[in-house]
């Protein structure tokens, strides 16, 4: 029996003591599934700086749906927390991430998103556009930011180099068409920007989006646009990357099957058997894919009139809710 297989069975608990853990998702045309975590692999692996970290530089907006808890998966620390900290594997060492709520949190239609979206532009910092966000939140939201907030969006108003924009709305209403409509307006005719805008079925002429690169919006189609743009980035350039996610998302609880684990240098990972044992390695763990069983969370209706009108008159309540809670997947 190999080395890893043998580990992995020694480090695999018991399902007894399964873990539950929270990683948002995006919601997706056609119903399939994306957790926070396949965002980042498909970033880091696209991209390709190096086995464990990623040094483009990289601006993204996370407005749906509890868009807090996404920040941990963008930042230069892996590792933060058992068992979730387990799948955080890379280090994004030039990244800016904001989000319109903390994680756990409900972020509201007609909200940060639509204020982030009117000030988001290539030519740009990060802070600009959060700033902005803050300016139209509603009283019950609470962005965030974390990393370097004078961070660029891009540099092509420079000629230093590209800048890439990947726009996302799963299942988007007016309201969302509204913030991708915004960002096709400030990056078309820019020298040096490329964008690329998955929403809905990707009908272009139906969103009043006539001349966008626009796509449906599955989990295959932005991983392959990912990809796409990472066979574009220059090593050792100025070339940037931006991300905005609009529309629904949700939180899916989990609960956390054993880690697969395979050899990588990267900490020494110490866990304990039930009998005290302790096994101590240089391992690195890999993503639990769809091993993370999520358990169902109720829809709350998201009506756009109403919601717009709480939204201004700072209502809590179901009705002004951002975002629906959707589970990404059946238990």
């Amino acid at each position: 029996m190999k080395t890893e297989a043998k580990a992995a069975m020694l480090l695999a608990p018991p399902p007894a003591d399964a873990a539950v853990a929270y990683w948002g998702t995006l919601p997706t045309h056609d119903g399939s599934r994306i957790y926070q975590w396949h965002v980042a692999d498909w970033i880091a692996h696209a991209f390709n700086d190096g086995d464990t970290t990623v040094n483009t530089s990289i601006t993204m907006f996370f407005t749906q749906c509890f868009g807090g808890n996404w920040l941990a998966s963008f930042n230069a620390t892996p590792f933060e927390a058992q068992l979730y900290g387990l799948y955080d594997r890379w280090r994004f060492t030039e990244a800016t991430v904001a989000s319109a709520d903390r994680a756990g949190d409900l972020s509201y239609y007609n909200g940060y998103h639509r204020s982030a979206a009117a000030a988001f532009s290539p030519y740009t910092s990060a802070a600009g556009v959060h700033d902005q966000g803050i300016f139209g939140a509603c009283a019950q939201e609470t962005p965030l930011i974390q990393g370097d907030a004078d961070r660029r969006i891009g540099w092509s108003q420079l000629g230093l180099g590209n800048t890439f924009v990947l726009a996302y709305a799963g299942k988007p209403e007016s309201l969302d068409w509204d913030d991708l409509r915004d960002i096709h307006d400030a990056t078309r005719n820019r020298s040096g920007v490329g964008a690329v805008f998955l929403g809905g079925a990707g009908d272009a002429s139906s969103a009043g989006m006539v001349g966008a690169e626009l796509r449906a919006a599955t989990a295959s189609r932005l991983e392959a646009t990912i990809f796409e743009i990472g066979a574009h980035l220059r090593a050792g350039s100025f070339d940037t990357f931006g991300f905005f996610a609009t529309d629904h998302g949700g939180l899916a609880t989990v609960d956390v099957a054993p880690a697969v684990l395979l050899p990588g240098a990267l900490r020494r990972v110490v866990l304990r058997n039930t009998t005290g044992q302790t096994f101590e390695f240089d391992w690195i763990a890999l993503s639990p894919g769809d091993v993370a069983r999520p358990q169902g969370i109720p829809a709350i209706p998201e009506p756009g009139t109403w919601a717009l009108m709480l939204c201004g008159l700072g209502v809590v309540g179901r009705l002004g809710r951002r975002r629906l809670r959707e589970p990404s997947a059946t238990p």
